[in-house]
């Protein structure tokens, strides 16, 4: 009798679904295991980084404290007494490129235009209190800004507009006294320029240096554009060489990246507590961030371990870099800035290029040694009636404690004799000796290098 085939036997369907569950608590598993493996060893990755820090530059997280000063020395203080009676001082929006507009296209020897001027003129007069007020901040050479309510400002100073205000009213007092042919008076302006541009210090510290950048050039440019105008007495020009030899011997670039990493450690630690969002930290650094990705950090804030150490490490590697000798430095930056393309994408959108804080750097320092000299050489001529004929001859007579180096190839600033005056020069930011050639718009332009121009007497415009 023949025999029907086997029908094969199903396995029953609920025995099928526990294999299905058990593979996928099994997968799971895996991941949750990963993750955890992740996290903990991003904290590993985080605590060996701090640990490395504190080896090699002990005490980095606590920046030094500022000296408490009384409030009638404070020019912190009276910026803002000033700024609280200007009421806004709305005109000078006009230039909102800031006050090197007023006369960025002029040569230093040309006067204000007339329009230009009339609305000076007019916005000064308007509170003659303010102004003499403001000038006040020529004996005033220290200041602190009171602390912020509230948390810590990462990403903006609290008293910006307040203080640039207040500088802006000072740049425009000086060009009116020159105007009106009062050299002496327009220097004690820039002096207490000076003074406001090293008020700014303190938290957020890279916010506060890159201000002080800034204003530096400004500043340079108008104690150029004084000297070209008309002669100033001894007495006005020590003190303001005093000061730029001060602002030269500031905070250097291996201090501002200390204060860069307090602030990016104590920012990434506020991120992850919640205090902080991707989209306030993208700010910090080249805001390159997509919305996507700044909406996958928020979602995974707490497992950004490994970002913050990589950001610590990278930091710390520039603090070291810039202990180095000149060449030794660039060789060190340029290993750095190539290795910040291998860091996690967050840790590299707030990882500043060393490249770019190094041009800056150095565009600063060549401005303010190259002026530092220039009141040096005017103070040697109006004392012996003719014009140096090296820097060392500066040095010579104690109008210079030394010559200051180029901080783009480390030798002697240049000096150059004109039919009409003198030039003292640093390379510039292409390393090339162009012979003095300036372009006071564009110092990053090639071809070009940095410094200041002084003319004879009867060469400046007062004389004309």
């Amino acid at each position: 009798m023949p025999t029907s085939p086997a029908i094969p036997v199903r396995p029953k369907p609920r025995r099928k679904r526990r294999r299905i569950l058990l593979i996928f608590a099994l997968l799971i598993t895996a991941l949750a295991g990963y993750f955890l493996y992740s996290f903990l060893a991003a904290g590993w990755e985080l605590d060996a980084a701090l640990a490395e820090t504190d080896r090699l530059d002990p005490g980095w997280r606590m920046l030094t404290p500022h000296v408490p000063l009384p409030d009638a020395n404070n020019s912190a203080l009276q910026i803002l007494a000033v700024d609280k009676r200007l009421g806004g001082f709305a005109w000078w929006k006009r230039w909102p490129e800031g006050p090197d507009a007023l006369f960025r296209n002029l040569s230093p020897q040309a006067p204000l235009p007339n329009k230009t001027e009339a609305a000076l003129r007019a916005a000064l007069l308007a509170d003659l209190v303010a102004v003499k007020e403001a000038r006040k901040l020529k004996d005033m050479p220290a200041g602190v800004f009171p602390a912020p309510k509230g948390p810590p400002p990462y990403l903006s100073f609290h008293f910006e507009g307040e203080w640039a205000r207040v500088v802006f009213l000072l740049y425009g007092d000086a060009l009116l006294r020159l105007t009106d042919e009062n050299a002496d008076a327009a220097l004690e302006s820039c002096l207490a320029y000076g003074h406001a541009v090293l008020a700014v210090k303190g938290d957020p510290a890279p916010v506060c240096y890159i201000l002080r950048w800034g204003r530096s050039r400004e500043w340079c440019r108008a104690i150029e554009w004084v000297l070209a105008h008309g002669e100033a007495s001894t007495e006005r020009l020590q003190p303001l060489q005093a000061l730029l030899q001060r602002q030269i011997e500031g905070p250097s670039l291996e201090e501002m990246v200390r204060a860069l990493r307090f602030d990016v450690h104590h920012m990434m630690e506020a991120f992850a507590e919640g205090r902080v969002d991707a989209a306030e930290l993208s700010l910090f650094g080249d805001n390159s961030l997509g919305k996507l990705e700044i909406g996958i950090a928020d979602t995974i804030r707490g497992s950004v371990k490994s970002s913050h150490a990589a950001l610590i490490r990278h930091y710390t590697r520039l603090v070291e870099a810039m202990k180095l000798p000149e060449e030794e430095r660039q060789q060190a930056l340029a290993a750095i800035e190539s290795a910040r393309q291998d860091l996690p994408r967050l840790a590299q959108a707030l990882a500043l290029r060393p490249g770019n804080l190094l041009l800056q750097d150095q565009g600063m320092r060549a401005y303010l040694a190259s002026t530092h000299v220039g009141l040096a050489a005017e103070r040697f001529r109006l004392e012996r009636g003719h014009w140096p004929e090296t820097l060392a001859a500066l040095v010579d007579s104690k109008h210079l404690a030394k010559v200051p180096l180029d901080p783009y190839d480390g030798k002697t600033l240049r000096w150059k004799k004109l039919a009409d005056g003198v030039m003292v020069y640093s390379v510039g930011p292409d390393g090339n000796d162009d012979g003095g050639q300036l372009d006071r718009t564009d110092q990053n332009r090639a071809g070009m290098d940095i410094g200041m121009q002084l003319w004879n007497p009867d060469a400046r415009r007062r004389n004309n």
